[in-house]
């Protein structure tokens, strides 16, 4: 699909991260659909490459989700603990959401992670 040179390119340690930059960058800046951007860098590198940018566009979404959850449990509850801090590092998209939805009525810091 495509020649030795993106092959070359995409064996590299920070190609995923590039690659994803890249797909964000073009979703960002142009507008496009990220279905649509996946799609051409598919057609484009081959499915490897489409794979490494979906990757990093999902990582960089959860790390927005944990951004703005911990701006808004710090301006509810104040600084958060080391514990806390850790949960939130560790977590995956779906409990970033969920305790994102908790965090609306939740009156005590333990609600949103119960």
């Amino acid at each position: 699909m495509h020649g030795p040179l993106i092959q070359d390119l995409v064996s590299k340690p920070a190609a995923e991260r590039v690659v994803g930059q890249l797909a964000i960058y073009i979703v960002c800046v142009g507008g496009a659909p990220r279905e649509t951007v996946l799609r051409d860098i598919e057609r484009w590198f081959g499915p490897e490459v489409r794979e490494m940018g979906k990757t990093t566009m999902q990582m960089e979404r959860e790390e927005g989700y944990r951004s703005i959850l911990v701006r808004q449990l710090r301006a509810k509850f104040g600084e958060l603990s080391p514990e806390i801090q850790g949960r939130l590092d560790r977590a995956q998209a779906s409990d970033l959401e969920r305790w994102a939805d908790r965090i609306l009525t939740a009156s005590r810091l333990e609600d949103v992670f119960a």
